[in-house]
């Protein structure tokens, strides 16, 4: 697998910050939340593969993983605070797993567990190789972002970008998603945020994987829609503030 493209944010002496995309989505999807965390944070933004027109070979979930922690190694990456939405969220469960060193805390937004239906996934691919991805994009608004607005247009115009082959192998790796085994041996502190108006991953994955992550802590929020750092950075960038390194009030 090519090296993932990268870009680094804000001053060399900040905090780390590392950010893990969703599957169909770059890292332009970050720009609002860029925005809000000002500008004393040090934050790490890379692109997965099938999304850049890179690569249209088949990879593996395993593979996205391995790639992910690839590119922080290569940053010298240590000790970040790694944040993941969807699919960006089960790679950071995997990489706190295997490489504790590189993650001193998770915040995890509408994460899946593992994959209900294989086969769902391996259609989609099948589909999108057949007819691209219009069809997809225009459903996009109705499941991603249910109040809309300009952030979550361009999100879904980046969508429509895509090489449809590269985002045909990504629905292939993600049909083996399976972070169950990982979840009970993450031993940083978590904070898993939870959507309930996400019709993309199911609330219920969330409140299964607070009780998986041992000492997670549990944020619900009652809108949003799938892609949380689009439509409410602030509230996401509030909530980091908040996450298990630094206690809330309750």
């Amino acid at each position: 697998m090519t090296a993932l493209p990268r870009t680094w944010h804000g001053p060399a002496d900040g905090d780390v910050v590392v950010l893990a995309n969703s599957l169909g989505t770059t890292q332009r999807m970050w720009d609002g939340l860029l925005a809000e965390l000002g500008p004393d944070v040090r934050v790490l933004t890379y692109d997965l593969p099938g999304h850049t027109g890179d690569t249209t070979e088949p990879f593996t979930f395993d593979d996205l993983v391995v790639g992910s922690i690839e590119v922080l190694d290569s940053e010298d990456v240590r000790a970040a605070t790694l944040v993941g939405v969807s699919l960006g969220g089960a790679l950071g469960v995997e990489i706190a797993a295997r490489r504790p060193d590189l993650v001193r805390r998770l915040v995890l937004v509408n994460t899946p567990i593992r994959q209900a239906s294989r086969g769902f996934w391996l259609d989609r691919a099948d589909a999108v190789e057949r007819d691209g991805l219009a069809g997809l994009a225009a459903g996009l608004p109705e499941r991603w972002f249910p109040q809309g607005g300009p952030a979550a247009d361009a999100v879904v115009a980046q969508f429509a970008a895509l090489e449809p082959a590269g985002y045909a192998a990504a629905c292939r790796a993600l049909a083996d998603l399976d972070v169950t085994a990982a979840a009970s041996a993450v031993a940083v502190p978590t904070l898993v945020v939870s959507a309930r108006d996400d019709s993309s991953v199911a609330p219920a994955s969330s409140d299964e994987l607070a009780t998986l992550i041992p000492g997670a802590v549990l944020e619900s929020v009652p809108e949003g829609g799938h892609l949380l750092p689009v439509t409410r950075p602030d509230l996401l960038a509030r909530l980091l503030a908040l996450s298990p390194a630094h206690p809330r009030d309750r």
